[in-house]
């Protein structure tokens, strides 16, 4: 209820399940403030924090809108703490460390330097507001979120993390050196102006995503007594395997004193050094613009390690725009940095890219650093160096080469609305990710890529969806099911068309945002989204002549156009479905309209395909006779008399074929009376087995009269003692 409370929220118990959580939840119009609840700074560090969840398992802090508000006066080390904690959720709680009067963090997960109560696993923080001291250095807020030691699985969604004289969100390791992994950082505002907003950077934390995030600022004047050095980064990272994606950096870099080595986005070996290969990593579909310093850096920063090696990183589909950074001697506009001992960059690759600066042109240094002849290249001499010598700027994949000094054409540059203008070079101008691997053709849920380090499969991160791809065309799309990166092995959901070296994209991140539309991606964090239109409704089934007994379950598939996002089916028989692609089984012989009414907020639109399925029944299916290959070594015509509980029509005659019969065969049609009624030559026949033709036209036939059914045979016929010669009839009601 609203009131101030001076006590921590630290459960004795825990929760035991999803379904059986521990929750505090905020009611009533008013706050839930949460202060003055003691220092705890000297105790274990897992006990510490208002919100206090370290070493608990199932429990829930919802602030309903952030009603929940931690304000402390007095010494503290953080305000939240979930440290070794396993399935917690804190959602819509305000975090205001801006009081505390000594250094500290506002939340930690997992703990740099006490003791540490195990994994910090499968919990969420989502929907809440950190900020930490911004006035004054001491005392002051090292990192706002602290993820540290082997915390891994854990979702950081939605959140707004402001004023850290440090980081941001530092992910780093223990002082046992453990390292987290398998996190996601996704859908965050960070807003630090005094040193840098998200670092995945001490030790090597490794396997962990970064996604459509924004950050802003990164870096402060070397006056500021909360910079430390005065200079920061948007995003720095010392890892492998992680897939940075979908973010805006802006402003990032150092207001003076500026150097090429700082800036927007930073690859580089730091902390304590243990991390000596940076590899793997895929950077692609981000927005990094107006950074003091350049775009991308990569170094290495740890002058005692100095075989750092930079591989297989790759830069795709990214805005790197708009750096502006004095350098000795003078530079114009790097987008690029690659210096201090980064003695191996060997495959790293660059395609797709859009970058430069507003009026640019192909004399520009793109690039800068020790890695490049002469310590400089021009955009057109980066190009010419060779590959895997040096980064490679030469198109690697889709004919899709960096597109240099081009305007992106933003909706509002000046403001930071980061949008694209309908006619901006980089609307559906984004190259695939990866491609089909050689051996992999036709369909299946097995999928074999050149690279999958471009996706994830959820990793069990609690409301992470696996990726869903595009294959071969944009329209052609499945969900990812798991990965297997060791042999480039991408299980699917569900069973799809396609041939070696057909384009891969993303088509849905791991929200469940669809950025892709149109003939192909954008370049940069943000897909332009068509204008809603009201769907045209299209769709096929198949098999549109289905039988019974068996095969009596048709599939239709939607092909609407202008994106549905609701779909109600109807089968003819009473049957629907409010799936996109749903599949009936029908019980009834009869022919069927089928009708499909697509819709979504623009409106909706039906269409009717009339008599379109045909469900018919046969006497057998797949029966096979005791003897498939008798003879008396004479001809006969075999046959049954056969008659219906319905009126209906004789669409087909099947037959069984003995192995040894050779020969023209026909099926016949007779009235009781020995009337031919209508003969038809099987063509296309196999060695043996069933065989079927369709008759030129249908016979009607009538209710409860007798009919017969014939086929010839040359030599050699099945036969099953006591039961129906292997002669059918195909008829539908």
């Amino acid at each position: 209820m609203p009131g101030t409370y001076t006590d921590q929220i630290r459960p004795v118990n825990n929760g035991t399940s999803e379904t059986a959580r521990i929750k505090y939840v905020a009611s009533g119009t008013g706050n839930v403030i949460i202060d003055n609840f003691g220092d705890t700074s000297s105790g274990a560090s897992y006990t510490v924090g208002g919100i206090a969840l370290g070493g608990k398992n199932y429990i829930t802090v919802d602030g309903v809108n952030q009603r929940i508000r931690l304000s402390k006066s007095g010494c503290y080390n953080a305000l939240g703490n979930i440290t070794g904690a396993n399935r917690v959720v804190i959602n819509s709680v305000y975090f205001d460390g801006s009081n505390n009067t000594c250094n500290n963090m506002v939340f930690i997960a997992g703990y740099l330097y006490g003791s540490n109560v195990g994994a910090t696993q499968y919990n969420v923080l989502s929907n809440s507001y950190l900020r930490g001291i911004s006035a004054t250095f001491n005392p002051r807020t090292e990192d706002v979120i602290s993820v540290a030691g082997n915390a891994h699985h854990n979702l950081f969604n939605g959140n707004t993390i402001e004023y850290a004289s440090h980081l941001g969100l530092n992910m780093g390791s223990d002082s046992t050196g453990a390292l987290p992994h398998n996190n996601m950082i996704r859908n965050n505002v960070f807003n630090n102006p005094l040193h840098t907003n998200l670092s995945f950077y001490q030790g090597g934390p490794n396997d962990n995503i970064a996604e459509g995030n924004r950050l802003i600022g990164g870096g402060g004047a070397p006056a500021n007594p909360n910079g430390q050095g005065g200079a920061g980064n948007g995003m720095q990272m010392s890892t492998a395997r992680t897939i940075f994606r979908y973010n805006i950096i802006q402003k990032a870099g150092a207001t003076t004193g500026t150097s090429a080595s700082i800036g927007g986005f930073i690859l580089s070996i730091g902390g304590d050094g243990s991390q000596t290969s940076i590899d793997n990593n895929r950077i692609y579909n981000n927005t990094i613009v107006k950074n003091s310093g350049a775009a991308i850096v990569v170094a290495n920063f740890n002058n005692s390690v100095l075989h750092l090696n930079n591989t297989q990183n790759k830069f795709v589909n990214n805005i790197l725009y708009d750096s502006n950074s004095p350098l000795t001697p003078p530079a114009t506009v790097p987008i690029m940095y690659y210096a201090e001992g980064t003695v191996d960059s060997t495959g790293d690759q660059f395609w797709r890219n859009i970058l430069g600066r507003p009026g640019g042109s192909s004399t520009d240094n793109i690039a800068v650093g020790d890695k490049w002849p002469g310590a400089y290249q021009t955009l057109a001499q980066a190009v010419a160096q060779p590959c895997p010598t040096f980064p490679c700027f030469v198109e690697q994949f889709t004919a899709k080469p960096n597109i240099y000094s081009a305007n992106p054409d933003f909706v509002n540059y000046t403001s930071g609305d980061y949008n694209l203008n309908t006619m901006s070079v980089a609307i559906d101008a984004g190259s695939a990710l990866t491609k089909v691997a050689t051996g992999d053709t036709g369909s299946g849920t097995t999928l074999k890529v050149d690279d999958p380090y471009f996706f994830q499969d959820g990793r069990g991160i609690p409301n992470v969806q696996a990726d869903w791809i595009a294959i071969g065309t944009v329209s052609n799309i499945v969900q990812i099911s798991s990965i297997n990166y060791s042999t480039k092995t991408i299980t699917l959901a569900s069973s799809i068309n396609r041939a070696v070296g057909n384009s891969i994209w993303l088509y849905k991140k791991s929200d469940g945002q669809q950025v892709l539309y149109g003939a192909g991606p954008e370049i940069g964090a943000l897909e332009k989204i068509p204008a809603v239109v009201t769907p045209v409704a299209n769709f096929a089934c198949n098999p549109l002549n289905a039988r019974l007994p068996s095969p009596n379950v048709v599939t239709c598939t939607d092909s609407s156009s202008n994106a549905p996002t609701a779909w109600s089916w109807t089968f003819g028989d009473g049957g629907t479905s409010a799936l996109q692609n749903p599949s009936r089984t029908y019980t009834t012989s009869g022919t069927y309209n089928v009708t499909l009414t697509a819709s979504n907020s623009a409106g909706s639109n039906a269409l009717t395909r009339s008599a379109y399925v045909k469900v018919s029944q046969t006497l057998f299916t797949s029966q096979a006779p005791t003897s498939a290959n008798a003879t008396d070594g004479v001809p006969y015509e075999l046959g049954m008399k056969f008659k219906s509980t319905k009126a209906g029509n004789i669409l087909a005659i099947r037959y069984f074929k003995a192995a040894s019969d050779t020969g023209t065969h026909v099926g016949k049609i007779w009235s009781a009376t020995g009337t031919l009624l209508a003969s038809v030559t099987f063509t296309g026949e196999t060695a043996s087995g069933w065989q079927e033709q369709t008759l030129t036209a249908p016979v009607a036939i009538l209710v409860n009269t007798v009919y017969m059914v014939s086929v010839n045979i040359t030599s050699h016929f099945p036969i099953t003692t006591n039961a129906f010669p292997a002669v059918a009839i195909l008829a539908a009601g």
